[in-house]
């Protein structure tokens, strides 16, 4: 059994924090803090929300994500929902994340380099530890 099967098929729901329930960015939010310690500052709305406040374009502004080239386990990868990137997966390495959205069957794990995540790939960012 491996860490992340713990966290596959865990229920979506819109602004949800766990743990039986996540939206995408709470579900980032959770993995940070499991696999990594870390305290990412919730911003206590949906990722569409956050994005509608700046909050994510202030994360990446703020220095502590930057931008990669290659992805690594514990990056954030944002995806386009049409013009904006409202989606954040968890990496777990070069090609897999684990993410959860509203129209799926929960949290899942999926290779982001095949379609259609491929196409709305909008950037890769790791914390700047």
């Amino acid at each position: 059994m491996q860490w992340s099967d713990e966290w596959i098929g865990l229920r979506y729901a819109e602004g949800a924090r766990g743990p039986h329930a996540f939206d995408c960015l709470g579900l980032f939010i959770a993995l940070q803090k499991a696999r990594h310690g870390r305290e990412i500052p919730d911003p206590a709305c949906s990722i569409q929300q956050a994005v509608r406040r700046r909050v994510v374009a202030g994360m990446k502004a703020s220095g502590d994500w930057l931008p990669v080239d290659r992805p690594e386990a514990g990056d954030a990868l944002l995806f386009r929902v049409g013009r904006h990137a409202v989606h954040v997966g968890y990496c777990l390495g070069p090609r897999l994340m684990l993410h959860t959205e509203r129209e799926g069957p929960g949290s899942v794990i999926e290779d982001f380099t095949f379609e259609p995540w491929r196409a709305r790939l909008n950037g890769v960012f790791r914390f700047n530890a």
